[in-house]
């Protein structure tokens, strides 16, 4: 791939292994390019605080059959760079059947990531659930114990604190589901991608 909207169309597509091979994000991408590839809402649900700095974004929906939390696009509320991407994410992909999934092996071919997060998972705290390749601008979210694909995010890169501080989101996917072998839980899928 090698086209400036290769990152966009892969976290849309919820292929991780196109992600990983993608070109990354441009720094100084537009939301009308994204309309190219997206079809996004004309106005923006709202602003959202990214990052430990709760820095502001605009919050874009797109239109998925993927996700089910969602398919957003966030931008600048900066005045001085109205419209320009930060971040692209697709929250918790609706099941395997859907989602084609995690492709361990593409990730593995990036070497290791520069960070390893805890995500949330309902009331849970996943530990190292989150694989973030800042110089990438690349991040996943799996459940490690059953490797259930969580999100898929990318971003123009940058450092790790940057992340940090001005990109992460907050909120983690919310992937309640009865599990295979009776009432209430978590989904025991175990095909996807976890560590």
């Amino acid at each position: 791939m090698t086209g400036r909207l290769d990152a966009v169309t892969a976290v849309a597509a919820g292929s991780v292994a196109a992600l990983a091979a993608a070109t990354e994000l441009p720094g100084d991408l537009a939301l009308d390019e994204v309309r190219a590839v997206l079809h996004l809402d004309d106005r923006p649900l709202g602003s959202e605080e990214l990052g430990s700095s709760n820095v502001q974004r605009q919050r874009w929906p797109a239109d998925s059959a993927l996700y089910a939390g969602g398919l957003f696009v966030y931008t600048d509320a900066d005045a001085m760079q109205p419209g320009r991407v930060v971040l692209v994410a697709g929250l918790d992909p609706f099941d395997d059947a859907v989602a084609p999934g995690c492709d361990e092996e593409a990730l593995d071919a990036l070497g290791p990531p520069e960070l390893v997060l805890d995500a949330a998972l309902g009331g849970l705290v996943l530990t190292g659930a989150e694989r973030v390749w800042p110089a990438r601008g690349l991040a996943v979210r799996s459940n490690p114990d059953n490797g259930l694909l969580l999100a898929v995010m990318t971003f123009a890169p940058t450092t790790a604190e940057d992340y940090l501080a001005r990109l992460r989101p907050d909120a983690g996917p919310r992937r309640w589901m009865a599990a295979a072998g009776g009432p209430g839980g978590l989904r025991g899928d175990t095909s996807g991608c976890g560590r």
